[in-house]
């Protein structure tokens, strides 16, 4: 609630009013399990300062399609934030582009800031090699996300499933190259 308004350092911020709640929805995804329990977590150390938060079950696949401010705006009120797990980008370079750049594929909540799309472009198409930490410590202090404890992932195969050893390293990271596994007679 705000007890401070204005737009001074310890105030409560343009257009907030005294008295004001801060009150919105999480859709939360309903696998893995440990999601569910993280946001439930999360919503009970918020309303400990005030902040009411409900939490909105969804699927995973119905979270995708229908909460997309660019692609479902009929749904744009429906939440203000999203925890549908881990995002692990592929691509084994850890900069935030398609994230959060302003025209990002992954840029749900329809983030926007030009300076850091500048740091992100200049960070994955760029030389200067300081771009990415530069990049990293912009949106640390934007904060358009929260990075929330994901539990580690432990993979176990059969002994007659082989393939190159950093396919296996890769699973890790949620990298899965089956095509590049073949099985094994096993051992005799």
């Amino acid at each position: 609630m705000c007890t401070n308004p204005g737009t001074g350092a310890g105030q409560c911020g343009e257009g907030i009013a005294q008295g004001q709640k801060i009150r919105f929805t999480i859709a939360s995804a309903n696998t893995p399990a440990y999601v569910g329990a993280r946001d439930l977590a999360f919503v009970s150390e918020a309303k400990k300062m005030g902040i009411d938060i409900t939490v909105v079950t969804k699927s995973l696949n119905y979270m995708y399609e229908n909460y997309g401010n660019s692609f479902a705006p009929a749904k744009t009120n429906e939440w203000a934030m999203q925890d549908f797990g881990p995002l692990y980008q592929a691509a084994g370079y850890p900069t935030s582009n398609t994230v959060f750049n302003t025209d990002g594929s992954f840029n749900l909540g329809s983030y926007s800031n030009p300076e850091v799309d500048q740091a992100i472009s200049a960070s994955t198409y760029g030389l200067d090699e300081q771009a990415l930490g530069a990049e990293g410590t912009l949106i640390g202090e934007e904060l358009p996300a929260l990075w929330l404890p994901t539990p580690d992932t432990l993979v176990v195969w059969k002994d007659t499933l082989s393939g190159p050893p950093e396919t296996f390293n890769a699973l890790l990271s949620f990298i899965y190259s089956p095509e590049q596994w073949y099985f094994t007679e096993g051992k005799k």
